[in-house]
């Protein structure tokens, strides 16, 4: 599942690789990841190398605070938002790959949801809900497929997002129902 020096999900057609060599990846890593706006400042950096900008400490200083000024308009936005249906208590937002990308939902019930949308792969969750998985959705934006509001591209910080929960929280339970390949 997980080859050379290259982190990644899955190895089928390494897609959004990310390379331990890579600039960006470097001057993220020494990053506050206890930074509420951490997501952001990274998004920053990433744009900025695919940008051209050279990435000094100067442009690292810029990204933080671009990072934090982005953070700060999400919450809010989140805080003002209408609509966000009330968290439900024992909910989990679940991050399941179908093809090369990755549906980001919430359910509190994962083996009848897995049976409904049955996936190639459930790739990671982590306990929360509707407010949550309205964060990832923003989180991770910039990746979304268009016209899916819950599916997104499988890029190097979703990617990443999904190793450091797994990290944090287990592999998902191996008997979800998946698509099973012949």
């Amino acid at each position: 599942m997980y080859e050379g020096n290259e982190r990644h999900i899955w190895s089928d057609d390494g897609i959004a690789r990310i390379k331990d060599t890579d600039r960006a990846v470097e001057l993220s890593a020494l990053l506050d990841e206890n930074d509420p706006a951490h997501v952001a400042i990274e998004q920053t950096l990433l744009l900025f190398a695919a940008s051209g900008v050279e990435l000094s400490a100067h442009a690292v200083e810029t990204a933080v605070k671009v990072g934090r000024h982005q953070h700060r308009i999400l919450q809010e936005a989140d805080e003002s938002a209408h609509g966000v249906k009330r968290d439900q208590e024992g909910g989990v937002v679940y991050y399941a790959r179908t093809g090369s990308i990755i549906k980001i939902g919430t359910t509190t019930n994962m083996h009848a949801r897995m049976a409904e949308i049955l996936p190639d792969e459930v790739l990671a969750t982590e306990p929360g809900s509707y407010r949550l998985e309205a964060q990832r959705h923003r989180q991770f934006r910039k990746l979304r497929v268009p016209g899916k509001v819950e599916w997104f591209h499988a890029g190097p910080l979703l990617q990443e997002h999904v190793l450091s929960l797994r990290a944090l929280h287990g592999e998902p339970d191996p008997a979800l129902p998946v698509r099973h390949n012949s």
